[in-house]
């Protein structure tokens, strides 16, 4: 009597009539039912408002979400009231409660029709909203290509920020709804962004992802779970992120790039993910240059228009090789490794891992040269590319070997000894002599008179002449300069005992 008392006064007193409703006792619809009762009492204004803000407290109390039982007539009632009285709070009742008794195709014209007011533009959050929530209602009618239509005009950050308050939508326990497996095949771009909050928050672990990622797919390989590898890359790019992956993590990812660049490349797809030239040249660092003289670009530059494209075709032979192809596309495993390896050193585990894969593979391709080169010591290094890309050999040591005297030493001996093993019309004998000079070049600037002699071959070859005198001169005038430095300290000295 009381709450009835006060929904019938005119007065702002009729929110009043809200807490007395509860006190009742009464199931929700019977409630529903008597303050709909009223509506048609010509005095008495604002029935909507006082409904709404009842169902706001049953549906989004700080308590679990009650569970209503309301007839299909009832449902649409409130459904009315909502879309007369606070239009902006329907996609919060059909994201963020169990209401769901009202008739679909009443909800979604509802919808529809507030999303298509050009007189009252909503705001870009708003419009994410209501079109998620009108998504969320095509599906339940099972009309899908509507529904992923909608979502995909929605931006990745509008679409993020819905996602993050309707986890009871997308998740049941820790499997995906219908919803959210939705949202996962059509938007893997905020689904990946969404799993990547989850581990900010500390709502799941990495483990647990990964862990469930693989789990929704576990009859397939590593390399084809969807979104693993997305995922992974996404945590690595993740500057605070990055700082809580530990190896089992690098192992899982270099995992997935060798077994994709052992599978015939036409099993997979285009990458559900948009991938670009400029995302690339920043994803885990750069890429050491040497790199970029291996097969298969051998000094070409990366491209964008693949070689072997559809507009290409008639220009090129049907059989055309695709580990012949500079292009983003038919490389892009190689050249996510190639920077991963880069970004991680690697470790002596990586290595082991990468070489053993390498061993195991039927065929050996040029186009993973450059991976084994990464993954060996030194001297391993040296010989294969002297033995298959000597271009790359000089780029490689000054990037790699930098100061170390040792190394260049080495690299030295190692190529003195090829050259004197290969006849002079070498198609590589021009490429190995560039190097050869360089190599002695570099060594004539750091190394002493006495540890250049040393290390040159015994007997007479006039090749070493030129390289030997600049050693000595360099050496006289770096003494000559420390013997300036001593004198004027010296003089200095002896002026302030004066």
């Amino acid at each position: 009597m009381l709450a009835d008392y006060f929904l019938c006064n005119e007065s702002t007193k009729k929110l009043h009539s809200i807490p007395y409703y509860h006190l009742s006792q009464l199931s929700a619809e019977s409630i529903i039912k008597r303050i709909l009762e009223f509506r048609h009492q010509l005095k008495l204004t604002n029935i909507f408002e006082c409904l709404v803000f009842y169902m706001d407290s049953i549906l989004f109390d700080e308590k679990p979400s009650t569970v209503l039982s309301l007839s299909q007539s009832t449902a649409d009632f409130i459904l009315s009231a909502y879309s007369e009285e606070a239009p902006e709070m329907l996609q919060k009742v059909i994201l963020c409660s169990n209401f769901e008794d009202y008739k679909l195709d009443k909800a979604i014209l509802i919808l529809k029709r507030r999303l298509a007011n050009k007189q009252q533009p909503l705001s870009p959050i708003s419009n994410a909203a209501d079109t998620t929530a009108l998504v969320y209602l095509l599906l339940q009618k099972n009309d899908y290509e509507a529904a992923q239509s909608m979502i995909m005009s929605l931006t990745k950050a509008d679409l993020l920020t819905i996602l993050a308050s309707i986890d009871a939508k997308l998740w049941d326990g820790i499997n995906l709804t219908n919803f959210g497996k939705f949202l996962k095949q059509t938007r893997p771009d905020a689904f990946i962004e969404l799993l990547i909050c989850y581990a900010h928050s500390k709502k799941f672990q990495i483990a647990e992802i990964l862990q469930f990622l693989q789990s929704e797919s576990h009859n397939k390989e590593l390399h084809s779970v969807p979104l693993l590898k997305e995922f992974l890359e996404a945590i690595l790019n993740d500057k605070s992120m990055s700082k809580q992956v530990d190896s089992s993590v690098l192992n899982l990812l270099v995992k997935i790039y060798l077994k994709r660049l052992f599978a015939p490349k036409e099993k997979f797809a285009s990458n559900m993910l948009s991938n670009s030239m400029g995302s690339f040249t920043l994803f885990f660092g750069s890429r050491a240059t040497w790199l970029n003289e291996m097969p298969p670009f051998n000094g070409k530059r990366i491209t964008r228009n693949c070689s072997l494209s559809p507009k290409m075709e008639s220009k090129k032979s049907v059989d055309a090789d695709r580990s012949m192809c500079c292009c983003w596309n038919c490389n892009e495993d190689l050249l996510r490794l190639q920077s991963l390896l880069s970004y991680l050193g690697p470790p002596e585990d990586i290595k082991g891992l990468v070489l053993d894969f390498l061993c195991s593979a039927k065929d050996q391709i040029p186009n993973w040269l450059s991976v084994e080169v990464m993954c060996s010591n030194e001297a391993r290094a040296i010989k294969l590319l002297m033995g298959m890309a000597p271009k790359a050999l000089l780029p490689y040591a000054t990037e790699t070997f930098k100061d170390d005297n040792e190394k260049w030493s080495m690299l030295f001996i190692f190529l003195h000894e090829h050259m004197e093993n290969i006849p002079e019309d070498h198609p590589n004998v021009e490429v190995y002599f560039q190097a050869f000079y360089a190599v002695l070049q570099c060594l004539a600037e750091q190394l002493n008179p006495v540890e250049f002699l040393a290390l040159l071959p015994k007997g007479e070859n006039p090749i070493f002449l030129p390289h030997l005198r600049h050693c000595i001169e360099k050496h006289q005038a770096e003494q000559l300069k420390l013997k300036i430095v001593s004198l004027g300290q010296e003089i200095k000295l002896m002026m302030l005992c004066q």
